[in-house]
């Protein structure tokens, strides 16, 4: 939903933002095109991902685009949350 021209944009793509708990807070990089990829294509390019997360070698352009986010705040404590972007 794009409230300034109030129009509700579609995608045609499908990039996912997967939420690495790093020493410097909560870092978001997308895997892009997660519709064309099977489940262990997936599964690398996360690890990878998360590995340059946690070392803080992940780009900003590795950072942007997400169309949907993944997060667990279960480790924390938490039941309920909502994240708006």
């Amino acid at each position: 939903m794009d409230e300034a021209a109030q129009e509700i944009v579609t995608k045609e793509y499908y990039h996912i933002g997967v939420a690495v708990d790093t020493e410097a807070g909560l870092i978001v990089p997308v895997i892009r095109d997660v519709d064309k990829k099977d489940l262990l294509a997936l599964s690398k390019e996360l690890e990878e991902l998360a590995k340059k997360a946690r070392e803080r070698k992940v780009s900003g352009e590795e950072l942007r685009g997400g169309t949907f986010t993944i997060s667990n705040q279960g480790g924390i404590g938490g039941a309920h949350f909502t994240r708006r972007s």
